[in-house]
């Protein structure tokens, strides 16, 4: 089990919690789901992923959970 609210850049970046590719479905599914929407835009999701994936790497002290807002501009969990 894992608190995503937890998870560092870091963590995300070099798979010490698990693929970031996972992470970032589970993000991704998260966050339409808060909106109301539930579809799926993969090409979107992936270059999203990479941004992020990408961020995380320049800074591993990041909450993931703050990368996310910061490089994506939207609003997720906590």
């Amino acid at each position: 089990m894992v608190d995503v609210s937890k998870i560092t850049c870091g963590q995300f970046a070099t798979y010490k919690i698990a693929n970031p590719e996972y992470i970032a479905i589970w993000l991704n599914g998260y966050y339409h789901g808060t909106q109301g929407n539930m579809t799926v835009d993969i090409t979107a999701l992936r270059a999203h992923a990479e941004k992020v994936e990408e961020y995380c790497l320049m800074k591993p002290e990041v909450p993931l959970i703050q990368a996310v807002k910061t490089v994506l501009g939207i609003s997720v969990g906590p």
